[in-house]
């Protein structure tokens, strides 16, 4: 159909004006929605960065976890980096606000200084176990003035209450005339610190409004760690999507359960509470703390009820583009579709037959809705619904959206299948990938040929393979075959190169792989769902 194509360039030339407000409008159309896109991201990734700045740099945080236990977090593949910090313990000070009479010394790793919101505002961090950084609340709140360089010497020891049990940040200091009612500092340590540096409030998952204690930190050897600790975990990628099942994991509780009664949009019943806070009772760690904020500005902010407002007017904004875009564009695609029209009676005029016109249109379309699907990866639009699925079903569906190219070829599609199995994965866009893999298939194949597809499955993995019987890849166009644009030497003059790509890009997608083997005899595809 190259007669359709030069004719189409022409038309372009002779419409000079309305093919450069089409062009413009088309970009202009991209550009706004581009310039959209990227300030909704760049406000997500600036509200990410204000957040690890104020609160730390972490997904969850497990308090009072005994060092042993520390190969638990590293060793967990959903667990990216993690910050270790340790109480030290409390001292008596001469502070003027009386619901506040301590300092709470606590140790902070090399790394925890870095990331859990440690703001210096004067002076240097602490670089070994006899230095420390002071609050600046210490003397607009605590009226107690102390300066970078000064020693001070503390009695560091445990808080307790008046039966003995141990008392942390968490509780407040209960003021009591009584003596016997009073709380005290026991098993104390005589410890003299050098004032190194100046910081700000500590964020409150450190240092709450109600602490009894002036977080006073300290550096922590990584090699001296010993007793309970507080480690602050950043989760991987998957383990930001999957937060609450790698959480409820850690704890040895139920995850589905964990997750009901940990997300806002869910309401637990009160039987589900109830086994909740029994399992949480038992649980390894029963004393944790989620940014669910940060979890929920990393994970998916269109869901969150405190972004989903700001994801919803971008959405209505683009959506008005798009809308205008296509109104102003409307008018002159409809003029080319009536000249279209024209074009192709002119070709059945000098001897195209029908068959011929139906396929150049089925490349046309083809050739648009891939290159949409492209730009939609790139943008990282894409959303995969996946859930169990039929691997015979996905295939048998793809087999019917190339019937009609089978048909102008009178190829014919046999299905093996040695043993059907069910993927996790979004059916839709496998779909669509496995029929771009058979409609290259079918291009590459004789007329009144055949193409065999088979279905195998094992305890590794479920695999579909392709074969057609065509004139075969060449051994140096192979490593190239799923490159966009790629076009091999007996590539057809009408084929484009994306096909492949695209199918790549959704396979991969679902976790699974693609490759091919080729000779003069088969060309034959292979797709393999890994079941790990």
């Amino acid at each position: 159909m190259n007669l359709l194509n030069k004719l189409t360039i022409k038309n372009l030339k002779l419409n000079k004006k309305r093919t450069i407000v089409t062009i413009i409008g088309i970009m202009l159309s991209v550009a706004l929605i581009t310039a959209v896109s990227s300030i909704y991201s760049s406000g997500i990734k600036s509200l990410i960065k204000y957040e690890t700045y104020e609160k730390g740099n972490f997904h969850t945080a497990f308090y009072k976890v005994p060092i042993s236990d520390i190969d638990i977090f590293e060793n967990n593949r959903n667990i990216e980096t993690i910050n270790i910090t340790k109480d030290v313990g409390f001292a008596k000070i001469d502070s003027k606000n009386e619901y506040k009479p301590y300092a709470c010394i606590k140790g902070f790793t090399k790394n925890s200084l870095n990331n859990l919101s440690v703001k210096l505002l004067d002076g240097r961090l602490p670089r070994n176990e006899n230095e420390i950084v002071i609050p600046t609340h210490l003397k607009t709140n605590g009226r107690l003035f102390l300066n970078i360089g000064d020693s001070i010497t503390l009695d560091v020891g445990k808080r307790v209450d008046s039966n003995g049990n141990e008392l942390d940040q968490n509780n407040p200091y209960q003021k009591s005339l009584e003596e016997e009612n009073k709380e005290s500092i026991v098993d104390t340590t005589s410890k003299t610190y050098k004032i190194v540096g100046i910081i700000g409030r500590p964020a409150t998952n450190i240092e709450y409004y109600s602490a009894p204690g002036y977080t006073f930190i300290t550096y922590l050897d990584e090699n001296k760690i010993n007793g309970i600790v507080d480690v602050y975990t950043r989760f991987s990628k998957d383990g930001v999507k999957n937060s609450y099942e790698t959480i409820a994991n850690i704890l040895g509780v139920d995850a589905k359960l964990f997750k009901k009664v940990n997300d806002n949009e869910k309401q637990a019943s009160n039987k589900e509470l109830k086994e909740y806070s029994n399992q949480m009772n038992k649980s390894k760690y029963s004393d944790i703390n989620i940014n669910s904020y940060l979890i929920a500005l990393e994970a998916n902010p269109i869901l969150n009820s405190g972004i989903g407002g700001l994801s919803i007017v971008v959405g209505i904004v683009i959506g008005i583009i798009v809308f205008t875009s296509i109104f102003c564009i409307k008018n002159s695609f409809d003029i080319s579709i009536t000249e279209k029209i024209k074009q192709y009676g002119m070709l059945r005029s000098i001897g195209a037959t029908k068959r011929q016109i139906k396929r150049n249109v089925l490349n046309i379309n083809f050739l648009v809705q891939s290159l949409l699907k492209l730009s939609k990866f790139d943008a990282n639009t894409v959303h995969f619904v996946k859930q169990e699925n039929d691997l015979k079903t996905i295939v048998e569906e793809s087999i019917k959206n190339v019937s009609t190219l089978c048909d102008l070829r009178n190829i014919n599609i046999k299905l093996n299948i040695k043993e059907n199995s069910k993927i996790i994965c979004d059916d839709k866009w496998q779909i669509e990938a496995l029929t771009n893999i058979i409609k290259n298939a079918i291009e590459h194949s004789k007329n009144n040929s055949n193409i065999i597809i088979n279905i195998e499955n094992n305890n590794v993995y479920s695999m579909i393979e392709v074969i057609d019987f065509g004139e075969g890849i060449a051994k140096k166009d192979i490593k190239h075959i799923f490159e966009r644009f790629y076009k091999c030497k007996n590539t057809k003059t009408d084929s484009i190169g994306i096909g492949l790509a695209l199918a790549k890009t959704i396979i991969e997608e679902d976790k699974g792989t693609i490759s091919v083997e080729s000779n003069k005899l088969e060309t034959k595809f292979i797709i393999k769902y890994y079941k790990i």
